[in-house]
Parts: structure tokens; C-alpha cells; sequence
């Protein structure tokens, strides 16, 4: 068994409550993980997400053991990658794509367009095309410039593709 996940329990909840309410296809397992506790992630957190699928399941803070997850098209729908990639990727520019997409889908309070997606997805094309290569922000890596484009777009989308939803005063 692993040593414990930072804020496992937490990080727990976020899988949970994005199928609750965006995907809505929660499992009582999922709805049982919510009714433990009030707090909640809103960020996505790659690595200590993907970590609760470790084979070997992980450990709360409080030592409570849990049996690993096995939804792992929540997690690919969140991040773009599995759950095996999530944990050996470290290049931090993208990490922060991984997380900033996780963080809006996951949020009720804020909506994409469809060029928000298609852009995100090219990010993950690309970078499964390049074997999941890094330093494709440094100026001389005029091989990994697909890589470099689809970044550039991503976070263009971000400024312009997400939106808040607008609330309906009842």
C-alpha cells in the first residue's frame, strides 16, 4: 500500500462529484465518498489524482485504506490521459494544461465551447504524437513545434472558449 495521498479523501471527492454533477453517472460508491465530508476539491491536481488508481489503492491522512479506483474513463475525461501516463508525465507546462482543463470541466459554474474541446483534444493528439515529449517550449525544438502550436491554442482557448453559466434567479 502506498503512504498516503495529500488530501486523498479530498482528491477522492473531486473524481466523485464531477461524475455527480457533470457527468451524472455517479455510483453509490461515489455518492457514499461525497457523504463523508464537506470539503471539496475545485482544482484538478494531476499526479495526486492519478494516484488514487495505483494498483495498490491508498492510504486517507487518517489511515483509512482504500481500494484503488477503477473509473478510469473519469479520469482520462478530466485529463486526456490515463491514469499510468498521469503519473510519469513532468513536464510542468504540461501539468498545468492537464489541471487548468480538469479544473473548468469539472466546474458547474463555468461552460466551454466546442473549439475549447477540439482544441484540447489537439493538445492530446499532439503530445501522444510526440511520445509525451517535454521541452517543447524551448526555442529550439523545431520538431516538437505541432506540440508548441497546440499549447498556444489550448491556452488561447482558455482566454476565449470558457465562460461563466449564467445563473437563473428563481
Amino acid at each position: 500500500m502506498e503512504s498516503a495521498v495529500g488530501c486523498s479523501h479530498i482528491r477522492n471527492r473531486f473524481i466523485s462529484t464531477f461524475r455527480r454533477d457533470i457527468l451524472r453517472d455517479a455510483t453509490s460508491k461515489d455518492r457514499e465518498i461525497i457523504g463523508q465530508g464537506k470539503l471539496v476539491a475545485d482544482k484538478g491536481t494531476l499526479w495526486a489524482d492519478a494516484k488514487l488508481y495505483d494498483r495498490e489503492g491508498f492510504v486517507t491522512e487518517n489511515g483509512k485504506q482504500f481500494s484503488p479506483r477503477d473509473d478510469y474513463h473519469v479520469l482520462k475525461q478530466l485529463y486526456g490521459v490515463a491514469p499510468a501516463l498521469a503519473v510519469i508525465i513532468d513536464y510542468t507546462p504540461t501539468i498545468l494544461v492537464l489541471e487548468k482543463h480538469a479544473t473548468i470541466v469539472s466546474s458547474s459554474q463555468l461552460q466551454t465551447t466546442d473549439n475549447f474541446k477540439e482544441r484540447f483534444n489537439a493538445f492530446i493528439s499532439s503530445l501522444k504524437d510526440s511520445n509525451y515529449a517535454s521541452g517543447y517550449l524551448v526555442p529550439d525544438s523545431p520538431h516538437l513545434k505541432g506540440l508548441l502550436f497546440a499549447y498556444r491554442a489550448f491556452w488561447g482557448a482558455v482566454r476565449t472558449e470558457v465562460s461563466r453559466r449564467k445563473t437563473t434567479d428563481l
